[in-house]
């Protein structure tokens, strides 16, 4: 058997092509995971920054209305007009109640939201999410526990409204705005 230079020559460069085709085919596959996980990653925040926005302008539109309320209830109450005031009172009890029990339904929404987007985020991300999902199940236990606890409405309310001063409400829409902006750092690669 007589092999020449170039049979030899031949060889190495048939072999090189092939080595050079399955890295390339090894390393299309890998960039090709990454931006199915990109793809996949991007849509479940987008999913949730949507739910997200969706819920926090709702219950801020509900605090709207009801500062509305409030409002109104002070300015017919400065006037004199008693009766007025007290019907306004009770309207603004009435309406107070039902945003509270709705932030806790939307919040614990949000909660269960984060737990979905859990399965798709980065290890930042799930961290952030699982706090965050805390800080919301948190208030939403604090308002169920206040209306269990507290007496008539004047009392409730008063109840009520300690939690949304004393900063929950605050801290609760910083932390979300924390984890909108991780998740916008893990999508610019």
């Amino acid at each position: 058997m007589n092999i020449e230079i170039k049979d030899v020559i031949t060889v190495a460069i048939a072999l090189s092509g092939y080595a050079i085709a399955f890295w390339q085919i090894f390393i299309k596959r890998r960039h090709d995971k990454a931006d199915k996980k990109l793809a996949i990653r991007r849509e479940a925040y987008g999913k949730f920054m949507t739910k997200h926005q969706q819920i926090m302008s709702d219950v801020l539109s509900k605090f709207n209305e009801m500062i509305n309320l409030t409002n109104d209830f002070y300015l017919l109450e400065n006037s004199g007009e008693r009766q007025a005031a007290d019907e306004k009172f009770k309207e603004l009890a009435i309406h107070q109640i039902d945003i509270y029990k709705n932030m806790s339904l939307k919040f614990n929404e949000l909660a269960q939201e984060l737990n979905l987007l859990s399965f798709d985020a980065t290890d930042n991300v799930m961290i952030m999410c699982g706090e965050y999902a805390q800080k919301l199940i948190g208030v939403s236990e604090e308002i169920a526990k206040r209306f269990k606890t507290a007496p008539p409405q004047p009392d409730l309310l008063r109840s009520l409204n300690q939690v949304v001063h004393t900063g929950t409400l605050a801290e609760v829409q910083k932390y979300g705005g924390a984890i909108l902006l991780q998740m916008r750092k893990d999508l610019t690669i």
